[in-house]
């Protein structure tokens, strides 16, 4: 059972709560984002942002229906499905440069191991008239084979926000986003970064994600086609672990950045005798 949130120096403490990776609501969570069966989608951890508390604390310090701003995941371990977990979350408002929620959250072993850890950057609404990006060209060519996905309707949109529990207007209203100053409703920021770990595993990239950033560019109009690049970064080693980091891009057909983020991928070799 979870505690109560209660207030500290650090911002707003939530949980721990007991939180289940149901194989049904993988599977649903994986096929939303194109991915083949069986695999563990990344990203699942973000649906729990939903559970009442969380989205009423988040609600109260930045509003409803916020801006992604930023994303990121570290992976302790991998998630199995049709286990319990425990998530503890604290969330903390800034001010400064400009209004923004930071939410961080681990999910743990009932034992206390860490399985993931993940930070979430939210704006209010308003905020977003004022993003902007520069252009697929500014941000550097890629070395790994562009990976053209969509249309992104609003069929999938819909898939994706029943299984990631996210029912934001920003993704489904026409009304409310063109009062917003967009064309209509926006593909969600976490449907878009689900898609590089589709395009990892399509790319000869042959390791475990260790960690998973995404940097939200702009929005996104439902019913864009997208493109991802990337780019291998050297290797470099630590004890026993190979870590390479992959550069990501995802791109509009207009070569519009959408999203920049980064892999950090690991290959587990022997220990040297």
């Amino acid at each position: 059972m979870a505690r109560a949130a209660h207030e500290t120096n650090d911002g707003v403490q939530i949980g721990p709560f007991v939180v289940c990776t149901e194989s049904t609501e993988m599977t649903e969570f994986a096929a939303a984002l194109g991915l083949a069966p069986g695999v563990t989608p990344l990203t699942f951890p973000i649906r729990w942002l939903a559970l009442p508390p969380v989205r009423a604390a988040m609600e109260d310090l930045i509003g409803p229906n916020p801006v992604h701003a930023s994303q990121s995941f570290d992976f302790d371990a991998a998630l199995s499905a049709d286990r319990d977990y425990t998530l503890q979350v604290s969330l903390r408002r800034h001010e400064k440069p400009s209004p923004r929620l930071v939410v961080r959250g681990t999910v743990s072993e009932p034992d206390g191991r860490s399985i993931v850890r993940f930070e979430t950057v939210l704006l209010p609404t308003v905020a977003i008239a004022k993003v902007s990006a520069a252009s697929a060209t500014e941000a550097g060519a890629g070395s790994l084979p562009d990976i053209g996905i969509g249309p992104i309707d609003q069929t999938q949109a819909a898939r994706y926000a029943a299984a990631a529990h996210d029912d934001s207007r920003l993704h489904a209203d026409p009304e409310f986003t063109r009062s917003l100053g967009l064309d209509g409703p926006i593909i969600h920021g976490m449907l878009m970064m689900g898609l590089f770990q589709r395009a990892l595993s399509e790319w000869p990239v042959d390791s475990t994600v260790a960690r998973l950033f995404v940097l939200f560019a702009r929005p996104v109009p439902t019913g864009s086609r997208l493109v991802i690049g990337g780019r291998l970064v050297a290797p470099t080693k630590a004890k026993c672990a190979e870590r390479q980091i992959v550069r990501l891009l995802l791109r509009t057909e207009r070569n519009d950045v959408a999203c920049i983020g980064e892999a950090m991928l690991v290959s587990r070799r022997p220990a040297s005798p």
